[in-house]
């Protein structure tokens, strides 16, 4: 009966469709469509928010500025890091003078002391 009533559904007439005589068979169909009609509608736009791609001008824009932000701060964390790397190495150097410098003063205190 459903199939039927969907053939007779859509066989135009006069240049209206016919509407199935069963009212129950009618509310089911239009509902049915309905809910297809929902179930694709989510499908495809939860498909192109989750696509992973960026299409709009903005979006597009705020990634670019993200990623050159990205490349200044690790080029400066990069520089910030040789840098660190050169004051540990004075700082070490600095220690080594003044143990010598301690051993210096040692003695003088010794000899005048």
């Amino acid at each position: 009966m459903v199939a039927c009533s969907i053939v007779t559904l859509f066989v135009p007439t006069r240049g209206f469709p016919i509407i199935a005589a069963d009212n129950t068979t009618t509310i089911a169909l239009i509902t049915f469509a309905g809910i297809v009609a929902g179930v694709l509608g989510t499908y495809f736009g939860t498909k192109r928010v989750k696509s992973g791609k960026i299409i709009t001008t903005e979006a597009t824009q705020l990634w670019e500025e993200s990623n050159s932000m990205r490349a200044e701060l690790r080029a400066e964390v990069a520089a910030l890091k040789e840098e660190i790397k050169l004051l540990k190495a004075e700082n070490k150097e600095i220690k080594a003078e003044n143990e010598i410098l301690r051993q210096r003063i040692d003695e003088l205190e010794r000899v005048h002391g």
